[in-house]
C-alpha cells in the first residue's frame, strides 16, 4: 500500500510517463466506397467515418469515448485506428523477464493514481486487476555522495509524517495543501460548463492555472513560501524521476503532479490492458504495423483522404492504400508523425515540443546492491528503491532547450533511479532472483553494474549466472516533454474537423491527461456531428409530388 501522506514520493519514480507492449490484433482493411462514403454536409450521411491515428493512452481513449458518446445520443460511427507499431498503448509498454509472458513487467507508465478517474473508471469496468507497484517500498534518497533521507518499508502514514516534519518543519505541510489546492482546480477540467474545451489556452485559464504554468515550480514554491532542503532531498528527486526535470526549471503545475502519488496503483499483467480494452471495447477497425504517409483533402465540400503503408516494415510504395474520412484525430506529436499533410491548411501549426529521451534497463541478478556505493554501512541494506537529487540549483534542462541533445544536458549522477522491482524466477537456474529496474539520460555501462552489484561485469554485457542471468536495455527517445513556463497550447482543432491531441503534452505528461484529451477530442466529434444532423433537419423542406392534369 503505498503511504497516504502525497508527498512521500517512494514510489513516484515508476510513473515516467508512459510506454507499451502486447496486443497482437488485426483488421479487415475496409475498401474504399463510392462517393456516398463522404458526403457533402448538405446531404444526408448514414455514418460518420471517424480516423484515430496512434493507439496510445489519447488515441485509445478516443475510440472508446466516441463509442460510448455515440452510443448514448443514438448516432451511427465508423471508428479505424492507425497504429504504426504492433502493440497498443503508446509509451505504456510491458517487457517480458527471461521471455516469459508470465512475468511481465513494465517498461514505464507503472503507475497511476486513484484519483486518476478515467483510468479508474475503465479499470472498473473491464474488472482488471490491481496489484502493488513493488515488493519492498522502502526508498532512500541519493545526492552521489550520501543517503540524506530514507523511508522505511512497512512504517505507518502516521509516522512518515511525523518523520518528515521533523526532518523539514513545515515544508512537508505547506506543500501538500498547496498541491490539493491546485489539482483541485485542475479536476475542474472534467466538468461543465469547463468540459469539452476546444481551446486548452482558454481551459487553463478559465480554471486558473495559467498563473501557475507560467512560472517554474521554484517559483509557485518560493511564492507560497516553501523552502529548506526539503525542496532539493524531496520534491527535486520526484520531479526528476516522475518527468526528468527539475522544479527550477519546470513548470509549476507539473511539479506539483510530481508530488500527487498517493493511493499509487497498477494493473497486474501491465497498464497496457487497460489500452487494450478501450480499444477492443469501442468496436474499432484496427490497423497495427500500418504507417499513415499522407493526410489531403477530399474531393468533397467536408473531410479528409488517408493514404498508409500496409507494413510499415516493408517499403514497396504499391501496398499504399486510401481512404475517405469525415474526421481525423492525430494523436502523436506532429513533428514525430511523418505524415505529409499536402493540402491541409492548419489554423495555426503545433509547437515543436522539445523531448527528452530515458534508458530503460532491466536486469536480473542473484546480486543484492552493495551498500558502499551509497555509502552506506555494510550491516545496513540498501532500500529498494533509490532516487537521485542533484545539487541545488541545478537542473538536467539546459538553458537553451532548443538547441541542446540528451548528450549535451548536464547530469551529476548515473542514473535517475534504481529500483528491485521484485523477486523473480530463473528456469535456467531455477531460483530466484532480483528483478533490478534502472532509469538513466545515457545507456548503464558495465562499470557502473559491477560498482552497483559489487562484482565483475564483462564489457560486452555476457550474461552468466553468477552475475546477470537476464538483461534488457530500452530507449524511449521521446520519453517526457519539456514542461517549460508556458500559457499558450496547441488548439485541439488543427483544421475544420482534424483533431490534435498532443497539445497537453506541454501541460502535464501523464496516462491520464493524454486520456482525458482523447475523452475531449470524442465528445467535440460527437458534439459536431450532432449539430451537423440537427442542421439538416432544420434545412430541409418537405416538397409534395407535383401531379399534372
Amino acid at each position: 500500500m503505498y503511504k497516504s501522506y502525497g508527498f512521500v514520493i517512494k514510489n513516484v519514480f515508476l510513473s515516467l510517463c508512459y510506454l507499451i507492449i502486447g496486443f497482437q490484433a488485426s483488421a479487415t482493411h475496409l475498401p474504399v466506397e463510392n462517393e456516398g462514403l463522404l458526403q457533402s454536409a448538405t446531404h444526408w450521411r448514414s455514418k460518420w467515418n471517424v480516423a484515430i491515428i496512434g493507439a496510445g493512452a489519447a488515441g485509445s481513449s478516443t475510440a472508446y469515448h466516441l463509442r460510448q458518446f455515440a452510443n448514448k445520443a443514438g448516432l451511427d460511427i465508423n471508428i479505424t485506428v492507425f497504429e504504426k507499431n504492433n502493440y497498443i498503448g503508446g509509451r505504456v509498454a510491458t517487457a517480458y523477464v527471461y521471455d516469459d509472458i508470465f512475468q511481465p513487467t513494465e517498461l514505464g507508465s507503472t503507475l497511476f493514481v486513484e484519483a486518476n478517474s478515467i483510468l479508474m473508471n475503465a479499470t472498473n469496468k473491464f474488472n482488471l486487476a490491481l496489484g502493488s507497484i513493488a515488493d519492498d517500498d522502502s526508498f532512500g534518497v541519493w545526492n552521489g555522495h550520501d543517503i540524506v533521507f530514507v523511508q522505511e518499508s512497512d512504517t505507518s502514514p502516521s509516522w512518515d509524517r511525523i518523520k518528515l516534519i521533523l526532518k523539514y518543519g513545515l515544508a512537508p505541510l505547506k506543500t501538500e495543501n498547496l498541491k490539493n489546492k491546485i489539482l483541485g482546480q485542475f479536476q475542474k477540467l472534467y466538468e461543465y460548463p469547463f468540459f469539452p474545451f476546444k481551446s486548452l489556452t482558454s481551459g487553463v485559464k478559465d480554471i486558473g492555472l495559467s498563473s501557475i504554468t507560467n512560472i517554474t515550480g521554484s517559483e509557485l514554491l518560493e511564492k507560497n513560501d516553501i523552502q529548506g532542503p526539503y525542496i532539493e532531498e524531496i520534491i527535486q528527486p520526484s520531479a526528476r524521476v516522475a518527468f526528468g526535470q527539475s522544479p527550477h526549471k519546470m513548470h509549476g503545475l507539473q511539479t506539483l503532479v510530481s508530488m500527487a502519488v498517493e493511493g499509487a496503483i497498477s494493473i497486474i499483467g501491465g497498464n497496457h490492458k487497460i489500452f487494450q480494452e478501450m480499444i477492443k471495447t469501442s468496436n474499432s477497425s484496427v490497423f497495427l504495423n500500418t504507417s499513415v504517409k499522407n493526410i489531403s483533402t477530399s474531393n468533397f465540400e467536408k473531410g479528409y483522404k488517408i493514404s498508409w503503408l500496409e507494413n510499415v516494415k516493408k517499403s514497396n510504395e504499391s501496398n499504399i492504400l486510401s481512404e475517405l474520412f469525415d474526421s481525423v484525430v492525430l494523436t502523436t506529436p506532429i513533428q514525430f508523425s511523418n505524415i505529409s499533410l499536402n493540402d491541409v491548411t492548419l489554423k495555426r501549426k503545433p509547437k515543436q515540443i522539445s523531448y527528452l529521451p530515458v534508458h530503460v534497463t532491466l536486469f536480473t541478478s542473484p546480486h543484492s546492491l552493495n551498500p558502499a556505493y551509497f555509502n552506506i554501512p555494510l550491516s545496513k541494506s540498501v532500500p529498494a528503491t533509490i532516487i537521485t537529487t542533484s545539487q541545488p540549483k541545478s537542473s538536467i534542462i539546459p538553458q537553451n532547450l532548443e538547441n541542446e541533445s540528451a548528450s549535451t544536458i548536464k547530469k551529476t549522477l548515473d542514473f535517475i533511479s534504481i529500483t528491485k522491482v521484485r523477486k523473480t524466477f530463473n528456469p535456467a537456474s531455477r531460483q530466484l532472483e532480483h528483478l533490478y529496474k534502472i532509469f538513466s539520460l545515457e545507456a548503464v555501462n558495465a562499470k557502473l553494474l559491477s560498482n552497483l552489484l559489487n562484482t565483475t561485469m564483462a564489457t560486452n554485457f555476457t550474461t552468466s549466472p553468477d552475475t546477470i542471468s537476464w538483461y534488457y536495455p530500452y530507449v524511449w527517445e521521446n520519453a517526457y516533454p519539456y514542461a517549460y513556463p508556458c500559457d499558450q497550447f496547441d488548439e485541439s482543432e488543427l483544421a475544420p474537423s482534424f483533431w490534435y491531441t498532443s497539445g497537453i503534452e506541454s501541460f502535464v505528461s501523464t496516462m491520464e491527461t493524454s486520456a482525458l484529451m482523447g475523452m475531449n477530442v470524442a465528445r467535440l466529434i460527437i458534439d459536431g456531428y450532432q449539430q451537423t444532423i440537427n442542421t439538416h433537419k432544420e434545412s430541409f423542406v418537405y416538397q409534395p409530388a407535383q401531379f399534372g392534369i
